[in-house]
């Protein structure tokens, strides 16, 4: 009888210990180092072979954007793109492309940021006359 005493005094103690523990770890704890899955910059969703347009008033194309895949930030809204192509379409008609190796879209979806490689090429790209283009490292 002596030794099943024992057993539950010690483990009435270890029982005490444990929730002493926890309570001082929860107590004690900087509320910034607890886990905020809101503060986390991860992705909801990814888009492969992405495309969008913007059509004016006339039910034509303004702009087109194009990227190999689309990456979506829940967070702030943004989204980064992966080999972004640009086509703005002038007035006039005429096309004016930019593409690149990584683009950041603004939650908005007003501003987009070209980095690495970036190319501009103004003109019918199919026509070797009238074309001009723009590259920047």
């Amino acid at each position: 009888m002596f030794r099943d005493t024992k057993k539950i005094i010690i483990g009435i103690i270890l029982l005490f210990g444990f929730a002493f523990t926890w309570w001082l770890s929860d107590k004690f704890e900087d509320p910034d180092t607890k886990f905020n899955y809101q503060k986390r910059h991860d992705p909801d969703y990814i888009i492969h072979k992405f495309s969008a347009r913007q059509i004016g008033t006339r039910n034509n194309a303004q702009y087109i954007l194009k990227a190999i895949k689309l990456v979506h930030y829940p967070d702030d809204n943004t989204a980064m793109l992966i080999k972004p192509r640009l086509t703005q379409i002038k007035k006039d008609g005429s096309p004016v492309y930019f593409r690149a190796n990584k683009g950041w879209l603004s939650a908005d979806g007003k501003t987009l940021k070209l980095q690495g490689n970036v190319v501009q090429r103004q003109g019918n790209i199919r026509a070797s006359v009238g074309t001009m283009t723009i590259r920047l490292n």
